[in-house]
């Protein structure tokens, strides 16, 4: 994860040794130890009661559902007559009659 946040920030041309990294949520700050190692950056800070202030936040925020359904189907690759094309060389069906 480190590898690629940094690798980000460097591709976009942004200078890490003038960013301030802000540790938040239930796990942030613990996760923030792990990743800023060998970083160059400005300061890391971590607020205090986070873990409540992100509970708060995903408590007090909107919701929607979605409900969605993969359906994983094979289809045989069957060939067309060429009768059935609109004219040679498109891809285009002629309506059934």
């Amino acid at each position: 994860m480190r590898t690629a946040v940094v690798g980000l920030v460097e591709a976009r041309g942004f200078d890490l040794a003038s960013y301030t990294l802000i540790a938040a949520g239930g796990g942030g700050p613990t996760h923030c130890a792990g990743y800023t190692e060998n970083v160059k950056l400005a300061g890391v800070m971590m607020l205090p009661y986070s873990g409540a202030f992100s509970a708060f936040g995903s408590s007090s925020a909107d919701y929607a559902h979605h409900y969605t359904r993969a359906l994983n189907l094979i289809i045989p690759r069957v060939p067309m007559p060429r009768s059935r094309w609109r004219r040679p060389g498109t891809w285009q069906l002629c309506s059934r009659r």
